[in-house]
Parts: C-alpha cells; sequence; structure tokens
C-alpha cells in the first residue's frame, strides 16, 4: 500500500533535474520555495539508491557510470525512494513524523518529507490526501504488491559441479504519467523498492 502511495504522489510531486555543479553530493535533498517542492538527487554512485540506468530490449534497465556515458533517450533514473529512516539527522528527515515500528523509533523520510512540505505550502491538500486514501480503501488488499508473493521456482535435479538452480520472479507495477514512470516491485524480503522515474 506505501509503494502506492508512491506512485500516486510522484506522479503529483515535481523531481527537478540537478545540475553537474551538484555532482558531489551523495544524499537525496528535499528542500523547498515559496511554491514548489525541489528534489535534488545524486547521480555519482552506480550502486546507491539513486542511479542512472540504461533500457535494455526486455524493457528493465542495467546501472551505468552517468560520469562516463553520454546520457541520452535510452536512459532514466531510478530512485529507491525512501518513506522512514532511524536517522534524524538525514537532511530529508520530518522529525514531526515519529513512531515506533518492531521496537525501533522511525521518522519520516523522502516521500513522507515531500508530501509533508507539499501540504505546508498548499500544492497539496488534506483534502487531497483524504481522498486518495478514500480511493485506496476501496481496492481489494489482494491487488497491493504487498501481497504479491515473490515466486521462486527451484530445479528438482542438481546443476554442474552439485549447484542447484532457481528462478526468482518479482513481481513488478508501473505506471506511466506525462512526467516519467514508476515501477514497484516488491524485494524478497517484502519491502517495497525501487521507484523508477523516467523522462
Amino acid at each position: 500500500m506505501r509503494a502506492l502511495l508512491t506512485a500516486i504522489f510522484l506522479c503529483l510531486c515535481v523531481i527537478p533535474a540537478v545540475s553537474a555543479a551538484d555532482a558531489d553530493y551523495k544524499q537525496v535533498v528535499i528542500a523547498t520555495g515559496t511554491n514548489f517542492v525541489r528534489v535534488r538527487l545524486p547521480l555519482t554512485d552506480v550502486t546507491g539508491k539513486v542511479r542512472v540506468k540504461e533500457m535494455t530490449p526486455d524493457g528493465f534497465g542495467i546501472p551505468i557510470a552517468p560520469s562516463k556515458t553520454v546520457l541520452g533517450e535510452k536512459h532514466y533514473l531510478e530512485w529507491q525512494i525512501g518513506y522512514d529512516t532511524p536517522s534524524a539527522n538525514s537532511p530529508s528527515v520530518v522529525p514531526q513524523i515519529k513512531f515506533t515500528r518492531r521496537g525501533e523509533t522511525k521518522y519520516g523520510h523522502e516521500l513522507s518529507k515531500i508530501i509533508f512540505e507539499s501540504v505546508r505550502l498548499g500544492l497539496l491538500s488534506t483534502n487531497d490526501l483524504l481522498r486518495e486514501i478514500a480511493t485506496l480503501k476501496k481496492i481489494p488488499a489482494a491487488d497491493f504488491e504487498e501481497s504479491r508473493a515473490v515466486q521462486i521456482e527451484v530445479a528438482t535435479n542438481a546443476a554442474t559441479d552439485g549447484f542447484q538452480s532457481a528462478v526468482q520472479r518479482l513481481p513488478q507495477f508501473t505506471k506511466t504519467t506525462p512526467h516519467g514512470s514508476v515501477e514497484i516491485q516488491p524485494n524478497s524480503s517484502r519491502n517495497s523498492a525501487p521507484s523508477a522515474i523516467r523522462r
């Protein structure tokens, strides 16, 4: 359900591009102006939670080194957006959103900050949020990605040198918007993972 909220609210929020002068930072930074929320995404880490990928013919992307590649139409940005964090020191934390999950104190983070600041600035209203919550309540729980199991198919006979082959299948949900697309996948630990933004 949280991942579906990611898809909905990323469609509503503006994710501007970053300049070459900002290439030395490593953290997602969310800042506001009088009537906008700006998200600065680091593009320097090939294996980080924000990375540039190259679209492959099968529709999936492979990470590339943006500092060594001329970016074009076949490239897109993948951001594994955070909902919460145990750290109160992140530049994208919302200290006003604090709760305990499995005995650990958590704070709102990244997506929470985008929504929080959008409401504070009047870009989103509490009525907008209530309308989305009401819509989500009408969707059967089985339709959310959290209800879709990761499937693992294990071969019945051993492969070469005693190895046994297995195939892991992840359900993927995609929503295309005029600003890009959002992909949601549950991972093997049952948490939602990457949201890809394609422009």
